[in-house]
């Protein structure tokens, strides 16, 4: 499996790697996810837990003043089964979230209930997760659900056509509009729990808002489902796990030094880095530079060395330079390579799974506490 994972980045990083942007010299490199799950790499995911909330949601719409009171009578737009729908769309999208990631063997919720639901009985979760060899368990939870749906009327000056004063002009008539408005707040967490120890590895929370709303008949109007509200929701926080449990590749781009002192013969070192052949460009802007200690070429020469994913050696030249000259230039593009290498060889780490974990055991059966059973 971590063999797979670093031929898959090794063979994305060369194949974008070889590629310049109009805009400048792209370098790529890896970043590590906000969490160090290297050692963690199969893991089980359990079903969302529902909010517990909204047990009893109201049957009609509510009226916020007294025109919309008697003049509109429209049902909620939902009713209690949403807990369960909205639960249901959280663990889907999180498992699919972690499967297409290509980090993970993910072992989904149809066993990893039955793992945990277990221990209620008396048969230990760890037992049973070792067996299966889980490394981790991610338990996802609905935290808070609240919706707010009111009725609003508004009183409108209009011209009425059809009536005409003595002028000729169309008489002006006031008219009650009626606006439905849905307010949903969400919260989202998961935790992630070793499955050995059962320490907790990592608590994240989500939360977001949303509103809409609609002009309404006064009776038969279905009022839309803020179900599809909820799962822009949940779709939005897919991006941000994924940072925070899988390692990624970011990209920079860094503008080539201009040709000054100009010399003429590097017209075909910058053609060659701006058509993309990024190691025939590096080789001829470092000849120059050894050949004439010219700086734009040493300096660009170790950006290309850089967009090739040789880093090291990158970072070796502009400290060559930073002794020999002073340039902003060189001082920024170091500062740069010095981070992106940190980040890195902090992705590749995780990758590997080289970590060392000294978690405490747990006595009990945190899973059915976090769960709330």
């Amino acid at each position: 499996m971590k063999n797979k994972i670093l031929i898959y980045l090794v063979l994305v990083l060369t194949i974008l790697l070889a590629v310049s942007c109009a805009s400048g010299i792209s370098i790529y490199y890896n970043v590590p996810a906000e969490i160090n799950m290297g050692p963690y790499r199969n893991i089980a995911v359990s079903s969302t837990v529902p909010f517990k909330g909204m047990a009893n949601p109201p049957f009609f719409v509510r009226a916020i003043d007294l025109d919309a009171l008697w003049d509109t009578l429209i049902t909620s737009s939902y009713d209690v089964s949403i807990n369960n729908k909205v639960a249901n769309y959280a663990t889907t999208k999180l498992v699919n979230t972690l499967e297409k990631s290509g980090f993970y063997n993910v072992t989904g919720p149809e066993k990893t209930d039955v793992i945990l639901n277990a221990s209620v009985l008396g048969v230990s979760s760890t037992e049973a997760l070792a067996k299966n060899n889980i490394d981790a368990v991610i338990i996802p939870k609905i935290t808070s659900l609240t919706i707010n749906e009111f009725i609003q009327s508004r009183k409108i000056t209009e011209n009425d056509y059809n009536k005409k004063d003595k002028d000729g002009n169309p008489t002006k008539v006031t008219k009650i509009h009626y606006y439905l408005y849905q307010n949903v707040d969400l919260g989202f967490s998961y935790t992630i729990i070793d499955a050995k120890t059962q320490a907790v590895i990592a608590v994240k929370n989500f939360n977001s808002s949303d509103s809409r709303s609609y002009e309404v008949d006064k009776y038969g109007f279905l009022a839309p489902d803020p179900y599809y509200m909820i799962q822009t929701m949940i779709d939005s926080y897919q991006y941000y796990i994924t940072k925070q449990l899988v390692p990624t590749t970011a990209r920079k781009n860094v503008s080539l030094m201009a040709n000054k002192p100009k010399i003429n013969s590097l017209e075909a070192a910058y053609d060659a880095a701006k058509n993309g052949y990024t190691d025939r460009a590096a080789e001829l802007f470092y000849k120059e530079y050894e050949a004439s200690g010219h700086l734009p070429s040493g300096y660009n020469a170790a950006l290309l060395i850089a967009a090739t994913g040789n880093l090291d050696k990158s970072i070796e030249l502009l400290r060559e330079l930073s002794r020999k000259y002073t340039s902003n230039d060189v001082e920024k593009l170091l500062s740069n390579l010095l981070v992106m290498k940190q980040k890195n060889d902090e992705a590749m780490e995780q990758i590997a799974g080289k970590v060392s974990i000294d978690y405490q055991n747990n006595t009990q059966d945190i899973y059915q506490v976090i769960m709330g059973n």
